[in-house]
């Protein structure tokens, strides 16, 4: 008896849709969260990165010169300057070239300005408006033969746990740029024409002097 009432309900397709949904909808509903998240993380990403390299030029555009505006570029008074060999002294290039330091601590973001000159150019940035969310530091890399400012940030989004161990919450960005000096290039190309000139006259008078001989 019991046998015909089991083959009745197997055959019985009423309610087979509750049941289909109710299985497939909650795969359903983790992958639209799951591609919610994500793109929530791709446009942090892409955000802090385009502020991160935008602020890394326009460090490097205006490193030249401290009082030239970040944003414009034109000087806050004509004729101001940082000196013509600050390079030597605050760029610290006699550090490098001699190995006795040369790296410049980094600048961390929101802390202000202060410091050497290297701090005040790096510090430009971070009067720029940003979320409290958002940290990270700006730092000058000089090795002599290339030089460049790198800005660095982090910020951590308030993702739930489960998110969290698919997805890491923390996005980080790094974009640098290179410092062009076109104006102290072709004052140490005219330096290295002088005195290699002087080297091979002098030369050219210890070779006279030792014929003579």
């Amino acid at each position: 008896m019991l046998y015909p009432s089991i083959k009745k309900l197997k055959h019985n397709e009423r309610g087979s849709f509750v049941i289909e949904a109710s299985l497939v909808f909650p795969i359903i509903f983790f992958i639209i969260l799951g591609v919610l998240y994500l793109s929530i993380y791709i446009y942090e990403h892409v955000q802090m990165y385009s502020y991160a390299n935008k602020a890394a030029n326009r460090i490097s555009y205006v490193w030249t010169n401290t009082h030239m505006d970040i944003v414009t570029g034109e000087l806050d008074s004509p004729g101001e300057s940082d000196g013509l060999y600050w390079r030597l002294t605050d760029d610290q290039l006699l550090g490098q070239l001699f190995g006795t330091g040369g790296e410049t601590s980094a600048i961390t973001l929101g802390s202000g300005g202060g410091g050497d000159l290297v701090s005040q150019k790096l510090s430009k940035v971070t009067g720029s408006a940003l979320s409290d969310s958002v940290t990270g530091h700006v730092y000058y890399d000089n090795a002599i033969v290339e030089k460049k400012v790198v800005v660095e940030l982090n910020k951590r989004l308030p993702f739930p746990n489960f998110i969290e161990k698919l997805l890491d919450n923390d996005v980080k960005v790094k974009a640098s740029a290179t410092i062009t000096d076109p104006v102290e290039f072709i004052r140490t190309v005219e330096l290295i024409k002088v005195y290699a000139k002087e080297l091979q006259e002098n030369l050219e008078i210890l070779n006279t002097q030792k014929a003579n001989e």
